[in-house]
């Protein structure tokens, strides 16, 4: 059987991240096609330093129209032609980074090499750069996005922003490698974190859309009813920037993760009881699929007492408290009557936007 060989795109002008330090501009401009083993790709990309990124087309922005998004160089999403190896970024810096990966069951049968960062410190800090050689190359850059972000899912301890299939891997001459040799056929990465990941993204929508359609009918009810207090873009911002807030606080947590979910869901659950809220039903459908990805970002969906399960129960049973004591309505706006012009206000109207720091009092 013939070695597998495949193409890759590598700039052998910059090493040991000059290139980052040279800026894009520079960087971008000087990658070219090679092919390789996966030996020589070890041998004289990887150990030597030198910074790898898609196959692509040389085609100027201009070309391409990718210039009007501010994209200076050939290495942009229009130019992909494909990519055969997926590189993720572990940066945990803890201890055991580099035996989780030797010794997790998938990546163990179908990794290709686990290589550390130059600044790693073993048993003390550890991060790396997990990585898979497929067998065939992906010539769908939407696919390889799904793949990108299948890993992710698949493996929450490495960074979520790395997923853009024109992304740029940095090498140093003296990192070390933990070299296991797999070739990952694509049709094994498809069964066992594609698939599950695509069933996941359906079911998160199912439960979407069943979420809204629920709320749309309890805001009919509302109106019906008479209800709904007021409408307007002022209180959707001042809702979408409450709600972007309370998951952002959650997802920065490293300590007392438990009781910021429970926090949050005491805001989200007054915010969904409030009756001037019910006009905005869309923002609430997706609360609990928000709160599982908090708790991805912030490692707590890994933790011994985490996992999906406790994390919606304590989120539920603080919206369920949150609910008895249902939030104020927010004065965002002077009020007037309609058809009628203001004349005079008597305090300008505060930006909806940071309004969410308004209900995110310090976590005790």
């Amino acid at each position: 059987m013939a070695e597998l060989t495949f193409q890759v795109d590598v700039s052998r002008m910059y090493r040991n991240k000059t290139g980052y330090k040279a800026g894009g501009y520079k960087l971008n401009s000087s990658f070219e096609t090679e092919t390789h083993t996966p030996e020589s790709f070890l041998e004289t990309v990887i150990k030597e330093g030198w910074p790898y990124t898609m196959v692509h087309w040389k085609r100027s922005p201009q070309e391409t129209g990718a210039a009007a998004g501010g994209v200076k160089t050939a290495k942009h999403r229009e130019n992909f032609i494909s990519r055969q190896e997926l590189t993720a970024d572990d940066d945990s810096q803890t201890p055991g980074v580099i035996n989780f990966w030797l010794r997790d069951p998938f990546f163990a049968r179908y990794g290709w090499a686990f290589v550390e960062s130059v600044n790693s410190r073993p048993g003390v800090a550890e991060k790396g750069h997990p990585t898979l050689i497929f067998d065939r190359p992906i010539t769908d850059p939407k696919l390889y996005k799904l793949c990108a972000k299948a890993f992710i899912w698949r493996y929450p301890r490495v960074d979520k922003s790395v997923y853009n299939v024109d992304r740029t891997i940095y090498n140093a001459q003296k990192a070390r490698v933990h070299w296991l040799g797999n070739i990952c056929p694509f049709e094994v990465f498809e069964r066992d974190i594609l698939e599950p990941y695509r069933a996941y993204l359906a079911e998160v929508e199912a439960r979407r859309k069943a979420e809204a359609r629920r709320r749309q009918a309890e805001l009919r009810r509302a109106r019906q009813e008479g209800r709904l207090l007021k409408e307007g873009r002022a209180v959707e911002k001042y809702l979408q920037a409450s709600l972007a807030g309370i998951f952002d606080f959650v997802a920065r947590q490293t300590d007392n993760r438990h009781a910021a979910i429970f926090w949050a869901g005491t805001h989200i659950g007054a915010l969904e009881a409030a009756p001037w809220t019910m006009g905005y039903p869309h923002l609430f459908a997706d609360v609990e699929l928000r709160m599982i990805e908090a708790c991805r970002a912030n490692g707590y969906i890994d933790h011994p007492n985490g996992g999906e399960p406790e994390i919606l129960r304590t989120f539920n049973d603080g919206r369920r408290t949150g609910a008895t004591d249902p939030a104020p309505e927010p004065e965002l706006y002077e009020r007037w009557p309609k058809k009628s012009k203001p004349q005079e206000v008597e305090r300008p109207a505060p930006d909806p936007q940071p309004a969410h720091q308004l209900v995110l009092p310090a976590l005790h």
